[in-house]
């Protein structure tokens, strides 16, 4: 999994890659209609 962005503890920058199983389960997501601020790579869907 690529990483976040920031650490959500600690607010540092994250660049950890994790490596995930093939299965699971999504437990909750989010959909953000809003901007980020700071972020004009990802956009607002």
């Amino acid at each position: 999994m690529p990483p976040r962005g920031v650490d959500p503890p600690h607010g540092v920058a994250a660049t950890e890659m994790v490596e995930l199983a093939h299965t699971g389960h999504v437990g909750n997501f989010c959909v953000t209609h809003l901007p980020i601020p700071g972020r004009d790579d990802l956009p607002t869907p």
